[in-house]
């Protein structure tokens, strides 16, 4: 199910392109939760992204965020995986460089990687992303 609160309700593949304000989407057994605020520059993806066509789920939302956040001071983003395809990690790999140029730019960046507790490869995952993007994680297992 597709949650959202904007005015533009276009929709492309079954996902949002586009939004004016906050963006919601219900996780499905393939595809996380997501919710972005326009307004505080914060997003949550929290679940499972193991959809087949995850890049089309993704692209969209990634795209807004860059565009609305180009001359931010502050961008949030918390991750809280509970598994991910290599699609997945492509689209991250996209959204860590933007991340990057954010902050030699002078933007406040704040990533939170959290995992359950016990999924040791999650949590390296988040670390290797880090190091590789030279981005500074906090990290949450729970």
């Amino acid at each position: 199910m597709i949650t959202h609160y904007a005015t533009d309700t276009t929709h492309l593949h079954g996902f949002i392109p586009k939004w004016t304000s906050n963006l919601m989407l219900d996780s499905t057994g393939a595809t996380p939760f997501v919710s972005y605020d326009k307004e505080t520059k914060f997003l949550i993806i929290k679940g499972h992204a193991s959809d087949p066509h995850i890049q089309e789920f993704f692209d969209p939302i990634f795209s807004a965020v860059k565009r609305d956040t180009v001359d931010s001071k502050n961008l949030r983003v918390y991750f809280y995986f509970k598994s991910m395809n290599t699609g997945t990690v492509r689209v991250l790999f996209d959204l860590f460089k933007y991340l990057r140029v954010r902050v030699a730019a002078g933007t406040k960046v704040q990533v939170v990687w959290g995992a359950d507790a016990c999924d040791h490869e999650m949590m390296e995952t988040g670390r290797e992303l880090s190091e590789l993007y030279d981005l500074n994680f906090r990290y949450l297992a729970a």
